[in-house]
């Protein structure tokens, strides 16, 4: 199976295809540029050094922003920060690296209410 970023790849691979991707579901023309798909698009375009015209060049700290909530999240930043790692581009994999930590975090304490809630003994 591809991972998102080896699609985002063979697609980069036509630049018809390319300059025509369209992700986004909030803007009403083409990619906003600022919601969770289209960063994680941009993302993947930047560390794998393809322009797009159907999005606009990524600064890093956009990813600093962006709200994360989901599991599946957890995967896009993992092979991300690998492919930032291997292409040395620092300031993604820093950005990367802490919203990672930030998802584990919240992993963590999801779980661990879940397990109090469920067999907790009441604190009064």
């Amino acid at each position: 199976m591809l991972r998102r970023v080896d699609k985002t790849r063979v697609i980069a691979r036509d630049p018809y295809a390319i300059d025509r991707l369209r992700v986004c579901w909030m803007d009403d023309g083409y990619n906003c540029g600022k919601c969770f798909k289209c960063l994680r698009t941009m993302t993947a375009l930047r560390l794998l050094g393809v322009q797009s015209r159907a999005f606009p060049i990524m600064d890093p700290m956009q990813m600093a922003t962006i709200p994360l909530y989901e599991e599946g999240e957890m995967d896009f930043l993992e092979e991300n920060l690998e492919l930032a790692v291997e292409r040395r581009d620092l300031p993604m994999a820093r950005v990367l690296r802490r919203r990672l930590r930030e998802m584990r975090g919240r992993r963590i304490l999801r779980r661990l209410k879940r397990f109090v809630l469920r067999t907790g003994t009441p604190y009064h």
